[in-house]
């Protein structure tokens, strides 16, 4: 008999676990160790939950009392997940009967309320997350006996002060997040315990100080967060008990001095944020930092910067300078760091760019200067920059570019010139560059497309005139750029198009003509370009007679375009829809030779109005330019 029902029982498993499935709780989603009970509107416990669960998911119910919840029927736990429920306290034996738990979360609740002993039985836990509740208080004995804890979230609640020994014991713990909470000081030992610490946040306070020993113990603390507090004065011995720190945040605080020495005991500082703060100078390293790779300045009250300042932090590759108070680019300051790769220099008030302005950076790949009120630019203003990649000069008042402006740099990838007052580019300002992929010379005052002044760019990709006004585009205008793929004259208040205007341009992928004044285009306009153009031509005042009697042949050979051409003058046919029309409605009679069309555009994109390229500046922007260049060749 035993026999048969092992054979039973071998023979049908899928049988047997459909069998287990029925002990899921209705409603719920059940594995073969998870149960996930999630958005159910639950007040307590599901029944019939599986004794052997080991994963237990009750998020986004209504649960409040965990002691309508009997943990002692799952000796398995080993993560229990709780989060925006409406629980308001943790009692003595909350928890109690589930001390194989590794993970709690009780994110986003209403915890006022927590009992020294809640988690006195839970030994094995690794990862407590009590974030976004309305803690005030906790107790000394709130973690005792939890030595195995490696992360507590106690993030976003009404924790003012640190009680006395609240982490002793916790030597294995490596993350702790304390941020957005109202603690007001950091009493000498808070964290001595704390030896294992990795990563220590505490933006979003209100510290106003940090006493000498506040950061005891933490010779392990890579990084550190202090954002969004008022501390106004950073000592010299503030850090000394961080040898390991790497990253030091430091953002939106009311510094306004540093101590030469402040980062003296901190040797293996490498990003250091000092944004938004009060600082009329950066801070002067008084000692040697040869791992510091990244500073940020931003938004400060920078107005000068002594030549010491940057003599002890050799290898910084990128340094944030924007929204400062600069009248000029400090030249003499920035020549000994001749490791930089990324200068923002944007929003500040330099009004001209002067002979070798940045000299010594040659290694530099990216300048931004956007948005600060340069009006003229010496042709020998970035000479040196032999490396450079992206140089971003938009939003500036720059009115004319001499030639030689960007020449010598045999790896430039982008210029930004969008929203100038540039009205002449004198010939040869771009130089012969093989390597130019993008110019943004859109919202400027040009009255023509400079033909010259662009020069022999075999590689340029990108190049957008819109918001010129430019009324007319004559033949072979953009024939010295045989691989361009985007041409962007939107807006520009064009009447006429030479019908060999594009000329050269087989490669062409998409070309924007949008809102300008055209009432009409030759037939052949479009011939000998790529079966993949897209051409945007909505928006402009359409003349529907004889003379659009080529282009209507050619519209109706396109498959699918982003907007129809749309008829304003006659008036009789004022709103019709050119492709619907005919040589009659044209007004046209007798026999009619018209060229062969073999374009046919493709799905047209739907491109924004070329606002160029994004304002924050990192490597990453150096790593995808490489990575592009590198594609293309």
């Amino acid at each position: 008999m035993w026999l048969h029902i092992l054979i039973l029982l071998f023979a049908n498993p899928p049988r047997m676990m459909a069998a287990s499935n029925t002990l899921c709780p209705a409603g719920c989603s059940c594995s073969s160790e998870t149960v996930e009970c999630t958005n159910m509107g639950l007040v307590r416990a599901p029944a019939s939950i599986p004794r052997h669960v080991r994963v237990l998911n009750m998020d986004d119910n209504s649960l409040y009392d965990l002691e309508s919840i009997s943990f002692r029927w799952f000796p398995y736990l080993q993560q229990l997940s709780l989060q925006r429920n409406k629980i308001e306290r943790i009692d003595e034996h909350s928890f109690a009967q589930i001390d194989s738990l590794r993970r709690l979360y009780l994110t986003q609740n209403n915890i006022g309320v927590v009992s020294p002993r809640a988690f006195r039985r839970l030994l094995r836990l690794r990862h407590l997350y009590l974030g976004w509740n309305s803690i005030s208080h906790l107790h000394s004995d709130t973690f005792r006996h939890l030595s195995r804890l490696k992360i507590v979230h106690l993030n976003n609640n009404n924790i003012c002060t640190i009680t006395e020994g609240l982490f002793a014991g916790l030597s294995n713990l490596e993350s702790l997040t304390l941020s957005h909470n109202c603690l007001s000081e950091l009493p000498d030992g808070t964290f001595r315990d704390l030896s294992s610490l990795h990563t220590l946040l505490l933006h979003n306070n209100n510290l106003k100080y940090i006493p000498h020993g506040a950061f005891r113990g933490l010779q392990s603390l890579t990084s550190l967060n202090l954002s969004n507090n008022s501390l106004a004065n950073i000592t010299a011995n503030i850090f000394e008990d961080l040898p390991s720190v790497q990253v030091l945040e430091l953002r939106n605080n009311r510094i306004n001095y540093i101590h030469p020495d402040t980062f003296g005991a901190a040797p293996n500082l490498t990003y250091l944020y000092l944004d938004f703060n009060r600082l009329k100078q950066p801070p002067v390293f008084g000692h040697q930092h040869p791992g510091l790779r990244f500073l940020s300045l931003t938004g400060n009250e920078v107005e000068e910067i002594p030549d010491v300042s940057f003599r002890n932090a050799p290898n910084v590759h990128t340094l944030l300078l924007g929204r400062n108070k600069l009248g000029r680019v400090p030249t003499e300051s920035l020549s000994v760091m001749t490791k930089l790769v990324v200068l923002n220099l944007s929003e500040n008030p330099i009004m001209e760019l002067r002979e070798h302005s940045f000299q010594g950076l040659e290694n530099l790949r990216l300048l931004s200067l956007r948005d600060c009120e340069i009006r003229t630019v010496s042709s020998e203003a970035f000479n040196g920059l032999g490396q450079i990649m992206g140089i971003f000069l938009n939003g500036n008042r720059i009115a004319k570019l001499e030639q030689g402006t960007f020449s010598n740099m045999p790896f430039i990838f982008s210029v930004n010139l969008n929203g100038n007052f540039l009205r002449h580019v004198e010939n040869g300002a771009f130089g012969n560059h093989s390597s130019l992929r993008r110019l943004f010379l859109q919202n400027n005052r040009l009255q023509r497309v400079p033909k010259r002044s662009l020069g022999m760019m075999p590689s340029l990709k990108d190049l957008y005139l819109d918001y010129n006004p430019i009324r007319s585009i004559g033949p072979s205008s953009f024939v010295h750029l045989p691989n361009l793929r985007i041409l962007g004259l939107r807006s520009c208040n064009l009447s006429r198009v030479h019908d060999t205007a594009f000329e050269g341009l087989g490669k062409l992928r998409q070309l924007d003509l949008r809102g300008n004044n055209l009432r009409n285009l030759p037939s052949t306009t479009f011939t000998n370009m790529s079966s993949d153009l897209v051409v945007e031509l909505d928006q402009n005042p359409w003349t529907c007679d004889c003379g659009m009697l080529g282009f209507h042949q050619w519209l109706n050979n396109v498959q699918r375009f982003y907007r129809e051409i749309v008829c304003v003058f006659p008036q009789r046919l004022q709103g019709a829809l050119l492709s619907k029309l005919d040589s009659r409605s044209l007004n046209c009679s007798g026999d009619f030779s018209l060229l062969p069309v073999t374009v046919r555009t493709e799905d047209l994109f739907h491109n924004p109005d070329y606002r160029g390229v994004d304002d924050e500046l990192t490597t990453g922007t150096v790593s995808s330019m490489v990575t592009e260049k590198t594609t293309n060749n």
